[in-house]
């Protein structure tokens, strides 16, 4: 998950322009981009991956937070994982469900998504953004 949660930033972070500003958006204790789900929509937002892959990851993300705020005894065929896990798509080796074993199907959703992301950021770094001059901005007033 935290491979996800790392690709999701480095896609961003090849996508927006170097600067203190945008380091700021991730660190620190109110940082609008400091979660996974912020990144994520911020991504889908931007185009920068596909309605599938934001579904996908936000499936996972809940997935993940049931485990993490379970105190102890939760499994896979538990409910509300195994109704989640029910909605993961990622493509399983010769369209073979894994006879439908819910930890499989999670653990084959994150490696095919930490997978569509790896070489996202060199992608995203194509479209990246940078300091522009428009024809109408302000200008210091040069009193």
């Amino acid at each position: 998950m935290a491979l996800i949660d790392s690709r999701l930033k480095r896609i961003l972070t090849s996508h927006l322009i170097d600067s203190k500003i945008t380091n700021e958006l991730f660190e620190g204790a109110n940082a609008p981009l400091g979660t996974l789900s912020s990144r994520l929509k911020l991504c889908y937002s931007l185009g920068l991956i596909t309605e599938l892959e934001y579904k996908e990851t936000n499936y996972i993300r809940k997935i993940r937070n049931e485990f993490a705020h379970q105190e102890h005894g939760l499994k896979f065929e538990d409910s509300p994982v195994r109704d989640y896990i029910s909605h993961l798509r990622a493509n399983t080796p010769d369209g073979n469900r894994f006879d439908e074993n819910p930890r499989q199907l999670f653990i084959n959703s994150v490696i095919m998504t930490s997978l569509a992301f790896w070489y996202r950021p060199e992608y995203a770094k194509v479209q990246k953004a940078e300091k522009r001059q428009w024809d109408w901005q302000l200008v210091p007033d040069e009193k």
